[in-house]
């Protein structure tokens, strides 16, 4: 049975990938430019902040996970993000399930995609921990669940964007437009 779960997971996964791929259009390369240099900045800050521990991370609750991605990682992104582009938060929560708030159905996609591998982390650390509630011990746990499934959006964001090279020109050949990034 669960590795029909996880089938049916990698399955969904698939099938959101290849929706994203048709949903983001060449007038979101903005957006996609910024969620790039977003994610960036927060590799970088996680990576930071795992550095920073050298091996004694402090343990990780609700409160104190908030707390890091608040005062530590939310800063590095809004630092790099470029403003009137879409935006996309996600959220999976201990029961593993997901929300997202979007602002484009583009942006809507790439939070999906990132979401549903927490959501994905998340079933299997359940189905093979049925009697644990945490799924991670510190923030470091946190921290290194994360940066994968960030590089993951990164990367396709930057194969959307390569494929659309001759929309990026026309863009930013049309008049009154301009391309920043």
């Amino acid at each position: 049975m669960g590795a029909r779960i996880h089938l049916l997971i990698a399955s969904l996964a698939v099938a959101r990938i290849a929706l994203a791929a048709e949903t983001c259009e060449c007038p979101d390369i903005g957006d996609l430019r910024n969620r790039e240099a977003e994610s960036r900045a927060a590799i970088q800050a996680y990576t930071a902040a795992i550095s920073r521990w050298s091996g004694n991370p402090p343990a990780i609750d609700e409160p104190s996970r908030k707390s890091f991605q608040d005062s530590e990682i939310q800063p590095a992104i809004n630092n790099v993000t470029t403003s009137g582009t879409n935006k996309a938060k996600g959220e999976t929560d201990a029961s593993c399930r997901t929300t997202i708030e979007e602002t484009s159905a583009c942006m809507r996609e790439v939070a999906a995609q990132h979401e549903n591998r927490h959501a994905s982390a998340c079933h299997s650390h359940n189905q093979d921990h049925p009697l644990s509630m945490a799924r991670w011990s510190t923030l470091e746990d946190y921290a290194r669940e994360v940066v994968p499934r960030i590089l993951l959006i990164r990367n396709r964001a930057t194969r959307r964007l390569k494929s659309c090279s001759t929309c990026l020109k026309e863009f930013a050949s049309a008049p009154g437009r301009t391309m920043t990034g």
